[in-house]
């Protein structure tokens, strides 16, 4: 079940003043690797999913990895002629 906080909710529980973490909600103000850790933590989510809007996916990972590798291969046979 999501959690229905409101802004200043969630700034107390995680130790900022409102203004502070509307700041940091809205973009304008940056934040620590402590506060992306907090968050987290308090949200139950990844700090990818934090990031970026997505969390890890190995199988995404591994594709990109072999598509590197396929391009580093071709990139070598190249360098072979």
């Amino acid at each position: 079940m999501a959690k229905k906080l409101t802004q200043q909710q969630v700034a107390d529980e995680l130790n900022l003043s409102y203004e502070h973490y509307k700041k940091i909600e809205k973009g304008v103000h940056g934040f620590s690797i402590g506060f992306l850790m907090d968050a987290s933590a308090f949200f139950d989510v990844s700090t990818d999913f934090l990031l970026k809007g997505e969390s890890f996916c190995p199988a995404k990972a591994r594709e990109k990895i072999l598509e590197a590798k396929e391009k580093l291969q071709e990139a070598l046979n190249e360098l072979e002629k």
